[in-house]
């Protein structure tokens, strides 16, 4: 098993860039799967807990049928980077009608 270096600040702030243009243009669910960890994945939002495809389906499929023009602005990210893993929080605006 070859070790993977760890994350840097600045591979972080452009994966969570992604991750919100993602979600703004709903891209197919594949696509924004890839984002997701193979295992051990906790992603909280307000309205739900991923743990698994199964649950990012389920929360992926309500928020993009029900917002149409969500707008994220990412507003900060702490990052606890520990060997090749990282803990994030991510405040984020978010604005929809």
């Amino acid at each position: 098993m070859t070790e993977q270096a760890a994350p840097t600040k600045k591979q972080i702030d452009e994966f969570v860039a992604a991750w919100f243009r993602a979600l703004d243009f709903h891209v197919p669910i594949e696509e924004a799967a890839a984002f997701l960890a193979d295992r051990d994945l906790h992603v909280q939002f307000p309205d739900a807990d991923i743990t698994d495809f199964a649950s990012f389906k389920e929360w992926y499929d309500r928020v993009t049928n029900r917002f149409f023009d969500e707008n994220h602005n990412i507003q900060s990210v702490q990052a606890d980077i520990s060997g090749d893993q990282a803990v994030l929080d991510i405040v984020v605006g978010w604005q929809a009608s």
